[in-house]
């Protein structure tokens, strides 16, 4: 089997021959956050896109953390300085994404 990037679907994560992960979870976005989204560049947006596509593994997701303190009950994922919000419905098998943003002013509500 041959590997390489497919840099024609969402990121630049899939690989050309490997099939994507079975999803579990459906994974929704609020207006706010998808705004944030639309207003970022291309490739940030791209790169985003992927992350979400790969939280349909839940729980199997690598970089995913628990927020604490006045965010406490999200949870969120990095890429490079920015920041993707979001919570989990375990019974309804959603994520929510809440918000999307830069790593400096992703956090100010919960100071």
């Amino acid at each position: 089997m041959e590997y390489g990037w497919d840099t024609e679907t969402l990121g630049q994560s899939w690989f050309l021959g490997a099939a994507a992960p079975p999803p579990g979870y459906t994974v929704l976005i609020v207006p706010e956050a998808q705004k944030a989204l639309d207003k970022l560049p291309r490739n940030i947006q791209k790169a985003m896109y992927d992350k979400m596509e790969q939280l349909k593994a839940y729980p199997e997701v690598s970089g995913v953390r628990r927020m604490w303190g006045g965010a406490y009950g999200k949870q969120r994922m990095k890429f490079w300085d920015w920041r993707m919000e979001f919570t989990v419905d375990e019974k309804a098998k959603t994520i929510l994404v809440t918000k999307i943003g830069h790593r400096d002013t992703m956090y100010e509500e919960y100071h």
